[in-house]
């Protein structure tokens, strides 16, 4: 999937609505939380995307 400037900036920016990093935007997270997060499963809706 092919995203525009201004949908990836928006993801980077979209804060983490829960957990250990609530409120913290995508882009400041640590990567290896990302690779968890990815392999436990994105959410549905908007962060899911």
């Amino acid at each position: 999937m092919d995203l525009s400037n201004q949908e990836l900036l928006g993801a980077i920016n979209m804060k983490m609505p829960f957990g250990k990093y609530a409120g913290s935007p995508l882009l400041k997270l640590p990567e290896p939380y990302l690779v968890w997060f990815k392999q436990k499963g994105f959410p549905d809706g908007k962060l899911g995307e």
